[in-house]
């Protein structure tokens, strides 16, 4: 059932006689690719004259509890490893690690990181076997 409305679009972009190829505008226009790069170059233009600074400050309070949360998931999941793998981790080592790996990734305009302890547990299993497959 998941395939159903792709099948459906598909469909009626067929049947229209249309492409998906053609520079049609479907929901949005077209937007030319630019280096991700480009945003901070255009902001930092004029000394920063092309940021708003008063709607970066009304997202202070976001910032502040998005900080907390990535914080305490990164505990939880270091205290969650080191009780599913039996393995001792280097907190104040892992924590900057988490925080320098999400201010890259937000620099670079994407989200912050959320690690996730099945694939731990999955990778340990895989790496943490392979002086056993020798």
């Amino acid at each position: 059932f998941l395939f159903v409305p792709l099948a459906l679009f598909y469909a009626a972009t067929y049947l229209s006689g249309s492409n998906l190829n053609q520079e049609v505008e479907w929901m949005f226009p077209k937007i030319k690719n630019a280096p991700f790069w480009q945003i901070w170059m255009d902001a930092l233009k004029g000394g920063g004259s092309h940021i708003n600074f008063k709607a970066w400050m009304k997202t202070i309070t976001d910032l502040i509890v998005m900080v907390i949360v990535c914080f305490l998931d990164c505990l939880l999941k270091m205290m969650g490893t080191e009780g599913k793998l039996s393995v001792k981790l280097e907190k104040n080592s892992e924590m900057r690690l988490y925080g320098l790996g999400n201010i890259v990734t937000t620099l670079c305009g994407s989200s912050v990181g959320y690690a996730q302890l099945k694939f731990n547990v999955i990778n340990y299993g895989i790496l943490g076997g392979m002086d056993r497959r020798g």
